[in-house]
Order: structure tokens, then sequence, then C-alpha cells
């Protein structure tokens, strides 16, 4: 790959990551159609990136790529707090509809 073609694979990378973090954050129904389609593009760009190697990337997208990753791995673990979060209260959502099923009725700190 030539300089011209490692600026436009970071420069679609960046684009599909806006895409995916967009489709993502639409509350309360993410676009995952869209979602998929920024993570398909995301690969074929990490794809062309990392197989050029890290010696033939011209220093800017190397950085530009580090940004990338760095953010990823944020977000990325944002979304396991997040998910960690809906278990406990999915968890607590079972455990109260048990609770009911056994006694017939609602458990006073719900009410």
């Amino acid at each position: 790959m030539d300089a011209s073609q490692h600026a436009a694979a970071i420069t679609a990378l960046e684009a599909a990551t806006d895409v995916l973090m967009v489709a993502l954050s639409r509350r309360p129904d993410p676009d995952l159609e869209v979602a998929t389609a920024a993570l398909k593009a995301r690969e074929i760009a990490i794809h062309q990136l990392v197989a050029s190697g890290v010696k033939r990337r011209p220093p800017d997208t190397n950085a530009r790529l580090r940004r990338i990753l760095d953010s990823d791995k944020a977000v990325a673990e944002h979304l396991k707090t997040e998910m960690d979060a809906l278990r406990e209260r999915l968890a607590d959502t079972r455990q109260m509809m048990s609770d009911y099923r056994s006694t017939g009725r609602v458990p006073e700190q719900v009410r």
C-alpha cells in the first residue's frame, strides 16, 4: 500500500467508527443493521492497515490507528459495564418473578 491508500484506509476506518458509535447510541433501539455494516467496513479497513505492517505505514497513520484502537478499548470497557448492570437488573427481575410465583405477591422492597 502506498501513502494515499493508507490515508484512505484510515479515513474509512474513522468514518466507519463514527457510524458505528452513532448507530449504537440510538436509544432505546440501536440501529443494528447500520452497526453491522459499520463493523464490516471497520474489519476491512483494519485488515488492510494491519496487513501492510507497522513499518510500512506512515507515522501519522500509525498514530491515528492507535487513537482509534485506544478509543475502541475505552468503549469496550464502557459497554462491559453497561452489560454487567443489565445482567444484574435481569437477575433482580428474575428473582422478583420467582418470589411472586412462590408467594403470590410482590416483595415489600419493590413497592
